[in-house]
């Protein structure tokens, strides 16, 4: 028995598999994807603020959109062209997804807020001063929030990617002589 698929019936498999296995690849891609991107020598880590999270979650979310399209207007042409945007979109939502970042070094930070920001960077010394928030465990990670002279701050949540270089961070903030307020 032969069996013959329309080609809609794949655009729908299609987009059923993006829809189960992008959470995993939510969790993987980010990460991966920015540390390719601005891991450098002396590095520690490379943390990815959340809203590169949800540009990624918007993302899958259109591509998904883009197959079931097709699907369900049944390979029509208007249809295609819709789901070509919806990549597109989608392409977008990625590239910017991998613009906002921060990374602590042996040399200092760097990190990138903004989508079209630029990247600034700053070495131990340029920090004035250091506040440290210390969250209870069952409400989230302990913070640290880093202003520098120039009147600029970011903060870092110390999850799990940052506490293997809490000393090392401390360290450097003794070296630099630099205040930590313990909030």
């Amino acid at each position: 028995m032969v069996r013959n698929y329309e080609r809609r019936h794949y655009f729908m498999a299609i987009g059923i598999a993006i829809l189960f296995i992008s959470p995993l690849l939510l969790i993987i891609m980010p990460s991966f994807v920015v540390n390719s991107l601005y891991h450098e020598p002396g590095t520690w880590v490379v943390v990815v603020p959340g809203n590169s999270y949800i540009l990624y979650g918007a993302g899958f979310f259109l591509l998904v959109v883009a197959a079931l399209t097709i699907y369900f207007f049944n390979v029509r042409k208007i249809a295609v062209l819709i789901s070509i945007g919806f990549v597109m979109i989608s392409s977008l939502l990625f590239y910017y997804g991998t613009k906002p970042f921060r990374a602590i070094s042996d040399q200092g930070i760097s990190y990138r807020e903004e989508i079209t920001g630029e990247i600034n960077t700053f070495t131990w010394e340029d920090i004035n001063y250091i506040n440290y928030y210390d969250v209870d465990w069952s409400e989230g990670f302990d913070q640290y929030e880093f202003f520098f002279k120039d009147g600029k701050h970011i903060q870092v949540t110390q999850n799990g990617s940052v506490m293997p270089y809490s000393i090392a961070i401390s360290n450097k903030l003794k070296e630099a002589k630099i205040d930590i307020h313990w909030k």
